[in-house]
């Protein structure tokens, strides 16, 4: 298995801090690929950070990847091209594909993610409407009739790398063709695998992935730390106000993330402030 994280220069404070609970709590084979996702201006830099990490995690075998001009899509649906690409090229067997929000908070191995076929999946919400709309035009993409169960959309996601093939192969279309519709590149790899593996809904991620409720902000804190289901933290580089920073920081405090390491990652994440603090929360996506 390897593990794969798409960013772009806005994910850099999320990437350098995800790469130390990588460090820390990855237990299985040191595989790690980083793809570049920005184009223009904003490359060099991110290109320079992806290096950076590369050189500070001497001991594993980092490559990082900077596609070409083929892609033509952008942001949020470039990230989703290049997650199924690079799962379909891959010479492991798997890959565990990695949002730059996500930070593991305790020890993780593949054996936790995949056993024979059964593959651990967060379950969906009933009533999340993206979800679903995002499921039904894949089904309607692939011809898929059945009543299949649904999983998130969100990451970690596991994704076999022969399926992934097989999928593009079946399209048969240039990747930049379906981008146009509902369907995210999970949805289409579940709606393509519903019946080659079995899926094991776990709810094992928590955090920010927006702003929630003040009055719940405490328990979603505890309920990372308390609870030893929950193997991944997540605070989408969107969530910017201070509160929310400074859980994120406490509740990687108590799993060992030094102190120092968190403060840069706030430090840098205060750069974003001005762009994000006052934005349309609802075109997220497009960012």
């Amino acid at each position: 298995m390897k593990l794969l994280t798409v960013f772009c220069w806005d994910d850099i404070p999320q990437l350098f801090l995800q790469a130390e609970t990588i460090k820390k709590f990855w237990k299985g084979n040191k595989h790690w690929t980083i793809i570049v996702e920005d184009a223009g201006l904003r490359k060099p830099e991110s290109i320079k950070a992806a290096n950076q990490i590369k050189n500070n995690l001497s001991d594993w075998n980092i490559e990082v990847i900077i596609p070409d001009s083929k892609f033509k899509s952008s942001g949020w649906r470039r990230q989703q091209l290049f997650k199924l690409w690079y799962s379909s090229i891959s010479d492991t067997k798997w890959v565990l594909v990695l949002d730059c929000k996500n930070f593991f908070i305790r020890p993780v191995s593949e054996d936790m993610f995949v056993s024979n076929n059964t593959i651990m999946s967060i379950p969906v919400f009933i009533d999340n409407e993206f979800t679903i709309e995002s499921h039904t035009a894949a089904k309607l993409l692939l011809g898929v009739t059945a009543n299949i169960p649904m999983s998130s959309c969100l990451t970690p996601c596991i994704i076999n790398s022969a399926e992934s093939k097989s999928l593009l192969a079946h399209l048969d279309i240039d990747l930049d063709h379906w981008i146009e519709g509902q369907a995210t590149e999970f949805a289409l790899y579940q709606a393509w695998t519903y019946d080659k593996f079995e899926y094991n809904p776990v709810q094992f991620v928590t955090g920010f992935w927006d702003e929630v409720p003040v009055e719940l902000v405490d328990g979603v804190m505890l309920g990372a730390i308390d609870n030893l289901k929950f193997l991944v933290w997540v605070h989408h580089r969107c969530v910017v106000k201070e509160h929310y920073r400074t859980i994120t920081k406490q509740v990687l405090h108590n799993v060992g993330i030094p102190q120092d390491v968190t403060e840069l990652w706030d430090l840098r994440s205060k750069d974003l402030l001005d762009r994000y603090a006052n934005q349309n929360r609802s075109n997220w996506r497009d960012i």
